[in-house]
């Protein structure tokens, strides 16, 4: 049978809901409809919804029969108690999408370097002469940062067509 009478009550760290209306007792109880009373109580410290527990059925007494169940679930909690523990916020998101899109870039272009191109060694990273620059150039930026000196290295052609390092103090120099 289907419970069809509600009524429901709270306060700040509660919801009581008792539901009526449903199958009448067989042999006490004056064979009245059965109620059923749910006390949900915000517990913050639950990472699912909780679960049910059996208080008391109350059957002895004529009158006011029914069953009473707390069920602790944070599903009650006031909004404002919540938004501390709302899981990942979105710069942790975007941290751990791109930790996983690094790892899966590496697995992958090592997998291919390795068993298509036949690479072994350090060679095996993916576009590991633009992982090198970028450590230069991560270095060379923490040092602009502290105030130091800075020494590059640039790189142009002669009229050739050969690469020529060149060592150069001041980033105006790279101008060219």
């Amino acid at each position: 049978k289907q419970w069809y009478q509600r009524r429901v009550r709270g306060g700040d760290m509660w919801v009581n809901v008792v539901f009526g209306g449903g199958d009448p007792y067989h042999n006490h109880c004056n064979k009245q409809a059965r109620k059923a009373q749910i006390l949900f109580i915000c517990d913050l410290k639950l990472t699912d919804f909780g679960q049910p527990e059996l208080l008391d059925e109350a059957n002895s007494d004529v009158d006011y029969c029914y069953y009473m169940f707390e069920w602790s679930t944070p599903l009650v909690c006031p909004e404002r108690l919540l938004k501390g523990r709302s899981g990942i916020s979105p710069a942790k998101l975007l941290l751990l999408e791109f930790v996983v899109i690094t790892v899966v870039y590496l697995v992958l272009g090592i997998a291919y370097k390795r068993l298509v191109l036949g690479a072994r060694g350090i060679e095996q990273i993916p576009n590991l002469k633009f992982w090198k620059d970028m450590k230069e150039t991560c270095s060379n930026t923490l040092k602009k940062c502290k105030g130091e000196n800075v020494t590059t290295t640039g790189v142009r052609s002669d009229d050739g067509g050969n690469m020529l390092n060149i060592a150069v103090d001041d980033d105006d120099r790279l101008i060219m």
